[in-house]
């Protein structure tokens, strides 16, 4: 819907439809589109004259999520982060003092939906070719990494961190070189112990998150450690229990929910570990309304950090296939998550990370409104609805000997109308979107 505004409320990244202006005595409108780009702008149009701007009313809540998501970055920051930061190595992983535990977790998390909406957290300074070898390399290094670790901690030894977090920080540089690159990554499977490429999957999903709401490196590095680290207590369960392929007993469940308290204390007992990772280890299964545990937390009582792990958790966990399942569509996974918001999680964090992934997160499975079937390739974080597709399939079912790449950004014609179930196609998903 068009609302008439007064030209000094107008802000950057608005369309004006139409402007207002007094002559003679008269009021006299001017219909033109043109979108507000700088404050300049705007005070040229004052200069001129016009008093009065019609614009439409979802370009004015754009404006107010861009203004929120700007304080949100403050927030959890301290500082608005500059393009030095992100390139510097750090020598604490601690956190400024100025960010305490409890002004963290008071941060009221806005949605952010809209890639625009974050355009200056959000600049590529590589292409998703060139950084998705760098990627796969770096990935691959953080499971070995981690492998070892995990290893260690299981037979006594305790933890070297040195390692892990250097394998962090190439993580955490990659998500800022190009997010997508990282991310078409995760569902490929490395490793035959779950753990320890569901851990490499959320720290890479988690990383992602945090660059999506603009976080600044030094944060992006802790909040990739402790993501890493969020399951290092299942290392004290016992194997049988962990790895077992069915579902567990009601006791073996009750010591299985024990990991949480058992890796925040391992942590704990570490030097130069941060508090937040602390917290992500201790509370990355607390729920939104207090059903979770091991302290039954709720709302923002549960730190920003670990509430973020809490979904990129779940999330990988519902999209990875296990011995005992098939591996759900990710665009399946998005819209369980939708149906958890306000229970198991935060609303605006998960309106945040869907707009991070996108809807049809990479991966996903579509059909067409023409029959055909198509498998997400890169996400659109500009138009949700429309990412990068490879088509797959005719509307019979039949399989195109030369699939194809298309643009639905570019396509007049051609559109989603739902998700499909993977079960019903046997490729290899990863030989499409690498």
């Amino acid at each position: 819907m068009i609302k008439k505004i007064k030209v000094e409320e107008l802000k950057a990244g608005m369309f004006v439809h139409g402007l207002a202006k007094v002559e003679n005595g008269k009021d006299k409108a001017f219909m033109n589109t043109v979108q507000i780009h700088e404050p300049g702008q705007i005070k040229g149009l004052v200069a001129e004259g016009y008093r009065y701007a019609f614009v439409d009313e979802t370009d004015i809540a754009a404006a107010l999520k861009r203004e929120r998501a700007k304080e949100l970055a403050k927030g959890l920051n301290g500082f608005e982060p500059s393009s030095k930061e992100k390139t510097e190595r750090i020598d604490s992983w601690e956190l400024p003092t100025s960010t305490s535990t409890d002004s963290v977790k008071a941060v009221a998390i806005e949605p952010v939906v809209k890639n625009d909406e974050l355009e200056h957290h959000l600049e590529d300074s590589a292409t998703f070719d060139n950084e998705v070898v760098r990627a796969r390399e770096i990935k691959e290094k953080a499971g070995e990494v981690l492998k070892d670790l995990l290893d260690d901690v299981r037979s006594g030894k305790g933890m070297q961190t040195d390692k892990a977090k250097k394998v962090v920080e190439g993580v955490v540089d990659s998500v800022l070189r190009n997010q997508d690159a990282m991310l078409s990554l995760v569902r490929l499977k490395e490793y035959d112990d779950y753990t320890f490429g569901h851990s490499v999957n959320v720290s890479i999903i988690s990383t992602a998150f945090g660059r999506h709401i603009g976080l600044d490196r030094r944060r992006l590095l802790v909040l990739g450690f402790g993501s890493i680290l969020h399951d290092v207590g299942k290392m004290l369960v016992p194997d049988k229990i962990l790895n077992k392929p069915s579902v567990l007993t009601e006791e073996e469940f009750m010591i299985m929910k024990s990991h949480p308290v058992l890796g925040s204390d391992l942590l704990k007992e570490e030097v130069g570990i941060p508090r937040e990772v602390v917290n992500i280890a201790r509370h990355h299964h607390e729920r939104f309304n207090g059903s979770g545990y091991p302290d039954g937390l709720a709302g923002n009582n549960i730190e920003t950090f670990a509430r973020m792990v809490a979904i990129a958790d779940v999330y990988d966990a519902m999209t990875t296939k296990r011995v005992y399942g098939d591996t759900p569509n990710p665009g399946e996974a998005v819209k369980r998550l939708f149906s958890w918001k306000g229970t198991h999680f935060d609303p605006h964090l998960v309106d945040t990370f869907v707009g991070c992934l996108g809807i049809y997160p990479i991966g996903s499975f579509v059909r067409l409104n023409t029959g055909q079937v198509a498998l997400v390739k890169r996400a659109n974080r500009v138009s949700l609805l429309q990412p990068l597709v490879v088509v797959l399939y005719d509307k019979n079912g039949m399989k195109y000997p030369k699939v194809f790449d298309l643009d639905l950004a570019k396509s007049r014609d051609k559109n989603i109308v739902a998700t499909v179930s993977s079960s019903e196609f046997k490729i290899n998903v990863d030989e499409y979107i690498g």
